[in-house]
């Protein structure tokens, strides 16, 4: 008990070191920290450590300079994206700030390389900003959600952390928060398609526009694929008579991806999709975070048979996979696109957590490309 209070409470307690490597001995001879490139006997390797400690390392240990947090990750080629998360969250129950991804790059959180077959993926909801404003504006979007983030919001990344990944190519999208600010997004999106092949962009509106449909004709001839509104940070109710007036104006023109759910607002409940639905029935849609994002479940009897797609992005960090499984099952694989949510959200550890999921190779490719090629009419001939 003394040795344990000595060392700041760690390694767990459970373990019964062998002989050899009794825990006094131990650390005296290591300075207090465990040298992470020692080669444990089977006992003592560091997936058991881990595995009966909860997954992740005591986060009461200040490591010396030899042994940052980073190089702890390194050498450990144990701890998955589900390790990360309550690793996270333990951070933040602590109140001491995660990681960034700048020091991640490169390593285990950023692995890209897994064993076996890897299916090629489009990800169809990535948030892209101007370089001079993406730093503000992901604060922004931090802040809004309660959440950190990940990533910092530029084309670059983007393209820098999936490249080596089966991610090939991305739907990018930026909601203009007033009618001011529709054109300029429209151009910046026209302009990252053009400059980068792995982008297919999509065009934002705003209800308090004056001539819609002048800018729906622009947005049609600039190439753009189809037009994104978040009701939410947008500030219109889904369903209100201006929202309906451009949804009238895009029917049959182009799909409209629309993010769903806020358990703190109410203006874009599904319930208020369904009545668009009805309303429109050759409106093609696709509804972000399972129609539902943070009511999943409650979202559950209107979107079960509604006529629209649903993405999955934010899902898995907040429901967990099982319920991610559970959903993809009952709405079925022809529904669903696959999503990141980027910059909140990394599309290589969304894409290899959806990877673990048990679904067959047809429902992964529903979803991974499939549905969202004939959506938005990417070219994939080359995959």
């Amino acid at each position: 008990k003394q040795i344990h209070q000595s060392s700041g409470g760690v390694p767990p307690l459970s373990i019964q070191y062998p002989q050899p490597f009794r825990l006094k001995q131990f650390y005296q001879s290591s300075g207090g920290v465990p040298p992470l490139s020692i080669q444990y006997p089977q006992l003592l390797r560091l997936k058991q450590i881990h595995q009966s400690s909860g997954g992740v390392p005591p986060l009461s240990i200040q490591y010396p300079q030899p042994f940052r947090l980073r190089q702890f990750y390194q050498s450990s080629a144990f701890l998955d994206h589900d390790r990360i998360e309550l690793l996270k969250l333990k951070f933040q129950f602590l109140g001491k700030g995660f990681p960034q991804k700048s020091e991640f790059h490169g390593f285990r959180y950023y692995k890209t390389e897994r064993k076996g077959k890897n299916m090629f993926a489009i990800d169809c909801h990535d948030h892209v900003y101007n370089k001079r404003i993406a730093s503000k504006a992901v604060e922004s979007v931090g802040e809004f959600y309660s959440v950190q983030m990940n990533c910092t919001g530029t084309s670059d990344e983007l393209i820098n952390i999936s490249k080596k990944s089966p991610v090939k190519k991305f739907v990018i999208n930026s909601v203009a928060l007033n009618s001011r600010t529709v054109k300029r997004l429209n151009n910046f999106m026209s302009e990252e398609q053009q400059n980068h092949n792995e982008f297919t962009a999509l065009g934002t509106l705003h209800p308090d526009m004056e001539n819609p449909e002048e800018e729906i004709g622009r947005i049609i001839s600039l190439g753009l694929h189809g037009i994104k509104l978040h009701p939410d940070s947008q500030n219109f109710d889904m369903d209100c008579p201006a929202a309906m007036k451009l949804y009238e104006c895009i029917e049959g023109r182009l799909p409209l991806l629309i993010h769903c759910g806020d358990f703190r607002f109410d203006r874009s409940h599904p319930r208020r999709l369904v009545k668009v639905l009805d309303a429109f029935p050759d409106l093609t849609v696709i509804a972000a975070h399972f129609g539902g994002w943070s009511i999943f479940e409650e979202a559950v009897p209107y979107m079960k048979n509604c006529n629209c797609y649903m993405d999955i992005s934010s899902s898995f960090p907040f429901i967990g996979k099982e319920k991610v499984y559970d959903y993809i099952k009952l709405y079925g694989s022809e529904r669903l696109l696959f999503g990141s949510d980027f910059p909140m959200w990394n599309p290589v550890s969304e894409y290899n957590t959806f990877m673990e999921l048990k679904l067959s190779q047809e429902e992964q490719k529903n979803i991974l490309y499939k549905n969202s090629a004939d959506i938005f009419h990417i070219d994939i001939s080359e995959f």
